[in-house]
């Protein structure tokens, strides 16, 4: 790369601190448009003033017009001549200072940009601002100007060894007044420090490291601040390239080694934070000019692993004296006072630095620096909640800051340097990640809460988080390919998926871009615990505790629903653990879950508490996800012969039932509800109570809609919502077990013939269209029977609604008395073998009164085939029969429609006399 030689040194420094690139432009800032008359006049009104020997304070004027125009400016040996005159001009006292600065940095002006120099001239305007400096007692700007001025003549090839030593010798003069607190510009004070220590011999260049090294920890000088270590950081880049260009490797070596000397600290060891901070930048200044510079391989080699040795040894200097471990044995940043500057100048260091070597203790820095300098969240949650007005303004200083522009760059960087590290070091950087997105989870959520989403507070911090979340991501996926590709397998890998899964839990709520890296990171991770019990346990014992998510201490009058963050990280949950459902194991989720997802009073069992709770969340999404979640637990396990997984399922699916219509219609989702309950029927053992209390409840919710949807003559049609559902039901016919088939029919039956209009029209629509196209054998020549008996009855229920209307159609004892009158030619269906030769007495009143309905009719032996009747009266059995001798018959094609005067008798083979009657009270 070509040297570094800016026209002007320290306009090119406030350049490289406002730009956030690597790639420094080394050219001037673009000057003003000149104009050629107001040079003219300027010069003109100099030179009429000096042979009037009278300067006012108004005359300043032509010289700030010149040194605005300073970068299109041509200073020509007869002006710096007229300058030197009105250098010596006795001017009032109150603006000397001012007319003496101009002039010098006119002066300077023509130093810098005169191609064939007047050595004489040179040297009479050496003698002339040393002669100012010695007699005239100026302070402030006026020293940094003379500093400038006497540095850059310094620099001049043609200068006599005599008139550079003068001005090196003023110029530390100059500098020890700087240390005694007449402090002057810092970016004309640190270019003339540059030129000086360029043009000097060694014996000056040692006195003039010596002292800047030193002056930025006194109190009284230069403060020690980002800019101002920028401009430590570029000017020692601008060094380091001259002296690499020119040959001048001694210097390079001397500087690196008084920084050695400086890193050992005092007598008692410690290195002082100013020092720190000069050091770091200063040597990282001097590695960027290595490493962009060319010279011998050998030589550049040799001095870049000294620099890097420094570097090392003052962040070890860095971490023991400002950092500590908290109780875990971690790294923690607890000072956010003078660490703070070193901590964002060393991530600015390595930020533009270039290729350095791994050391575990930059590392570590750059970390810390990432998640409490480049993206202080944590500290900027304490900030605002006890001081708003004066955190907002440091808040948007952050973000226009260049700390925070750099944080792609620090990010890279960081990745590269994991990557490097051992499986210790590694542990200790994943931990401080991993901490500080719980901590951030837990006080976003209190944040966002409290401020509500429109505070320009939350819309700051919310700026800062979504840089953190994608810095996140990318060291997720870093880790994540990295150890897949060394360590496939093992426990390394897994416990680094589980804790991505949760840290991305936690960070969720920043989430507003697609990246690839998220999804990717996010495949990996759950493919490799999916399979792995101990790691899915791991995973899920990370849910928040459902106290955690009905309440809050902070929080009187919390709703969880309204809690954004919260939502966000239990949504990013609902998705990643279906397929982790299989390995979750049973006792885990009775420990975990249970308390977070039903309420129940003294019932078998807690469970799927906050998983429920989401099922009404406003958003339809997490409903969703919810629902997906449940069905795949629901459905995992079919192969593990697990009594306690099967066991709880079974329970399950009355609480989800029981969740699920609750919300419908309207928070719960009618896709997610009937996925439920198909996979309820699907994966539950055949028969269970739990498939019989799903089939009635989903009827009975069908029931309420439609009654609650009640046509009138001239609107036939029901809510969407009630369409949806009873389109679903003649679904449940194919997929219930043969067992649960009777009852279906049973109930279903009594649901159809209370419907009417287009209600009625859809239902058997959809029953007509699943018989037609079922190819069941075993259940089409029951189902082709069936729809005929509905058919009729429902044909004919029109008139004996208005009575009928109020009748419970379970016969679960809900309502045991119902008022009941049916006319004499309702028609009554029994389904029995045709095969059987039994002896059967049915005996139906004429007119029978109020039938009680009694429990016992319903499951005597839940082991054979259940017997049913369709509509009223329910029959029971009398007391002295054996239950488990009578409903051995099988559901079968046969139909017998009987009316209330007949009585039929048949013989049970081999079994004697039994009698069915209704029981009238």
């Amino acid at each position: 790369m070509q040297s570094l030689n800016p026209v002007f040194v320290e306009d090119w420094l406030e350049i490289c601190c406002q730009n956030t690139s690597n790639r420094l432009s080394v050219s001037s800032p673009a000057a003003p448009p000149s104009s050629a008359t107001e040079i003219i006049q300027a010069w003109s009104q100099i030179r009429n003033c000096l042979q009037e020997k009278n300067f006012q304070p108004q005359h300043v004027l032509p010289f700030r017009t010149l040194v605005s125009y300073r970068f299109s400016l041509r200073v020509a040996d007869s002006q710096a001549r007229l300058l030197l005159s009105a250098l010596s001009f006795s001017f009032p006292p109150e603006v000397a200072p001012d007319f003496c600065s101009l002039i010098l940095r006119l002066l300077y002006v023509w130093a810098r940009k005169s191609v064939h120099g007047n050595v004489s001239l040179l040297e009479s305007a050496v003698s002339s601002a040393c002669d100012l400096f010695c007699h005239s007692g100026y302070k402030g700007n006026f020293v940094g100007e003379g500093i400038l001025f006497l540095g850059a003549v310094s620099a001049v090839p043609i200068l006599p060894e005599s008139s550079r030593k003068l001005c090196l010798e003023m110029v530390l003069k100059l500098l020890d007044e700087q240390g005694s607190g007449h402090v002057g510009g810092t970016t004309e004070v640190l270019s003339g420090i540059g030129y000086s220590l360029f043009s000097s011999q060694m014996y000056e260049f040692d006195k003039i490291v010596n002292w800047f090294l030193n002056v930025w920890d006194s109190s009284c000088v230069f403060c020690a601040c980002v800019s101002h270590g920028l401009m430590i950081f570029h000017l020692m880049e601008w060094l380091a390239s001259r002296c690499i260009s020119s040959g001048f490797w001694e210097k390079i070596e001397l500087l690196l080694a008084r920084m050695g000397e400086k890193t050992r600290g005092g007598d008692d060891g410690v290195v002082p934070s100013g020092v720190q901070f000069t050091l770091i930048m200063s040597t990282g200044g001097v590695l960027r000019g290595l490493n962009r510079g060319n010279g011998s391989k050998d030589i550049v080699s040799r001095l870049r692993k000294s620099a890097d040795n420094v570097i090392d040894t003052i962040i070890s200097c860095i971490i023991v004296q400002n950092l500590g471990r908290n109780p875990a044995g971690e790294f923690d940043y607890f000072d956010h006072g003078s660490s703070s500057t070193v901590l964002r100048c060393i991530a600015l260091c390595l930020c533009r630095t270039g290729p350095i070597s791994f050391r575990a203790n930059v590392l570590t820095c750059l970390v810390l620096a990432l998640l409490h300098e480049v993206f202080p969240l944590i500290y900027f949650y304490g900030q605002l909640m006890t001081n708003s007005s004066e955190s907002l303004a440091a808040l948007g200083a952050h973000l226009e800051s260049i700390l925070f522009k750099e944080a792609g760059t620090l990010t890279r960087i960081f990745c590269n340097l994991y990557v490097l590290a051992n499986e210790e070091q590694k542990s200790q950087v994943e931990n401080c990640i991993w901490n500080y997105c719980d901590k951030v989870y837990s006080k976003q959520r209190r944040f966002a809460y409290t401020f509500g989403e429109k505070s320009e507070l939350l819309k700051g911090l919310e700026k800062i988080g979504e840089s953190a979340f994608l810095m996140i991501v990318i060291f997720a996926s870093t880790a994540t390919k990295h150890k897949a590709s060394t360590q496939p397998t093992g426990e390394i890998q897994l416990g680094l998926s589980w804790r991505t899964l949760s840290a991305f839990s936690c960070i969720e709520y920043f989430r507003r871009v697609r990246i690839s890296e998220y999804a990717e990171t996010v495949r990996r991770s759950v493919l490799c615990i999916k399979d792995d019990t101990s790691a899915c346990s791991s995973l899920v014992e990370m849910l928040p505790s459902y106290a955690e998510i009905i309440r809050q201490g902070w929080n009187m009058n919390y709703v969880w629903f309204q809690d954004e963050v919260q939502t966000a990280r239990i949504l990013f949950y609902l998705r990643v653990l279906p397929p982790c459902a299989e390995k979750i194991p049973t006792s885990l989720i009775q420990k975990i879950l249970a308390p977070m997802n039903f309420i129940t009073s003294n019932t078998l069992l807690l469970c799927f508490l906050m998983l429920l709770r989401y099922m009404h969340h406003p958003e339809g999404k997490v409903a969703r996800a919810s629902h997906s979640l449940f069905l795949a637990f629901i459905s995992s396990g079919k192969d593990a012969f697990d009594d306690h997984r099967t066991l709880l399922k079974e329970q399950l699916a009355f609480y989800y039932m029981q969740r699920a219509l609750e919300g419908y219609p309207g928070v719960t989702p009618f896709e997610g509800m009937a996925s439920g309950v198909v996979t309820l029927i699907r994966n539950l053992p055949a028969g269970c109570p739990g498939i019989f209390y799903c089939v009635n409840s989903i009827i009975e919710k069908a029931r309420v809609m439609s009654q609650g949807d009640e046509p009138t003559e001239n609107q036939q049609e029901c809510s969407e919502p009630c369409k949806k559902l009873l389109e679903f039901l003649p679904r449940l016919i194919l997929l219930v077990d043969i067992q649960v088939l009777p009852r279906l029919l049973k109930i279903l039956s009594q649901l159809i013939v209370h419907l009417k209009g287009h209600p009625l029209t859809i239902v058997l629509d959809g029953i007509y269209a699943l018989v037609a196209e079922s190819d069941d054998v075993t259940r089409k020549p029951l189902l082709v029977s069936w729809v005929h008996s509905v058919t009729y009855l429902s044909s004919h229920a029109g008139k004996n609604n208005s009575s009928n209307s109020h009748t419970n159609i379970f016969g679960d004892g809900s309502s045991e008395t119902a008022g009941i009158s049916p006319p004499n030619k309702t028609w009554w269906s029994y389904f029995f073998h045709e095969e059987l030769c039994t002896d059967l007495v049915v005996e139906i009143p004429k007119q029978p009164q109020n039938i009680r309905v009694a429990k016992k009719a319903l499951y005597l032996n839940l082991s054979s085939y259940l017997v049913f009747e369709l509509m009223f009266p329910k029959l029971c059995l009398e007391d002295n029969l054996e239950r488990n001798n009578i409903f051995a018959l099988q559901a079968c094609p046969s139909v017998f429609f009987l009316s209330w005067n007949e009585k039929i008798e048949i013989k049970i083979k081999n079994r004697g006399r039994r009698t069915f009657r209704s029981l009238a009270r």
